[in-house]
């Protein structure tokens, strides 16, 4: 940088060389580098997790073991997350299998009713969740929000239709029978993030 700096400065001509000190040009940079690499200031803080979400409590790793999460700008340890294994991964199924039952027997509206939430909340701290992003993965912050808005859309999507869950009458091959489908839960989804 200091030799780009320095290039500009004696190669100008001199009403532009004034505007381009290179030690004013520097100052710039670092300030700006300052701002942009702080720990992002949030509304709402406890949006920052440390920990792993099952069965509606929040847990670390039951080895007790973790890994740290790096600001890639900087370099600076932003915190740390529990490194989840064999043993976490299957008391998180079972977890989920066992709720199963209850949540199977709610209609389509009260389904629909937590996923309109759940993309509410998602708007609602729209601007939190984005920082996160940017600061965890260095992602220009439009890129964050787009982000933000494009995963809570599918959330919306889907409340919309819950309600419709709808399924179909078939023609029957034989005469007096009625062959009818049904859509109900039927078991538990994994999903693995980064």
């Amino acid at each position: 940088m200091k030799s780009l700096l320095a290039a500009i400065s004696t190669t100008t001509k001199p009403a532009l060389r004034s505007h381009l000190q290179p030690t004013n040009h520097l100052r710039m940079l670092r300030a700006n580098y300052a701002m942009q690499h702080n720990v992002p200031s949030l509304s709402d803080k406890s949006l920052l997790k440390d920990k792993t979400y099952i069965n509606g409590q929040w847990i670390g790793a039951k080895s007790g073991k973790t890994f740290e999460v790096h600001d890639p700008a900087s370099g600076k340890r932003i915190g740390t997350m529990p490194e989840m294994d064999k043993e976490d991964t299957e008391a998180a199924i079972q977890a989920a299998a066992d709720a199963l039952p209850a949540f199977r027997k709610l209609t389509g509206r009260e389904r629909a009713r937590m996923l309109r939430k759940w993309y509410t909340l998602m708007m609602e701290n729209a601007e939190d969740i984005a920082k996160l992003i940017t600061w965890e993965n260095g992602k220009p912050m439009a890129d964050a929000k787009g982000e933000v808005n494009y995963a809570a859309n599918f959330f919306e999507w889907f409340s919309e239709e819950a309600p419709r869950v709808y399924g179909a009458t078939i023609p029957a091959s034989i005469a007096g029978n009625r062959v009818y489908t049904t859509k109900e839960p039927v078991g538990v989804c994994g999903l693995i993030t980064p």
